[in-house]
């Protein structure tokens, strides 16, 4: 079990002995909280504000996302085949591109509807 563990806190990308892809992941995280919480201001209060920081920070949490990706799948990649950290790990790689991708998607509707149509006093 211990070993286990071990395999499951290594790190290859690391920055003066600390793993990378911890240290970066909260980005995405908060910037994608930060897009739903931007929306739903949109919603309450109809101001074009929060639509443009819904927009921003959507953007912004896929870009931080896809930085993310790199150290995690370096580290990913560093373990043994037929793990159980690595068995995990693939599940959570999965998860997280498929949550960018949605949030890629979602970023696209964002900015062609903010460049595509005029707003004018927070309605289309």
């Amino acid at each position: 079990m211990r070993d286990a563990l071990r395999l499951a806190m290594y790190s290859k990308a690391k920055v003066a002995g600390h793993p990378i892809h911890p240290m970066v992941v909260m980005f995405p995280i908060a910037l994608y909280v930060a897009t739903v919480a931007g929306l739903l201001a949109y919603v309450g209060t109809a101001d074009t504000f929060y639509f443009r920081a819904a927009m921003v920070a959507n953007i912004a949490g896929v870009v931080m996302a896809l930085v993310a990706s790199v150290p995690g799948a370096i580290d990913l990649f560093a373990l043994p085949k037929q793990s159980r950290a690595r068995t995990t790990g693939v599940k959570h790689a999965s998860f997280a591109l498929l949550t960018t991708g949605i949030y890629a998607v979602s970023g696209a509707l964002l900015y062609r509807g903010w460049s595509t149509r005029m707003m004018v006093d927070g309605r289309w």
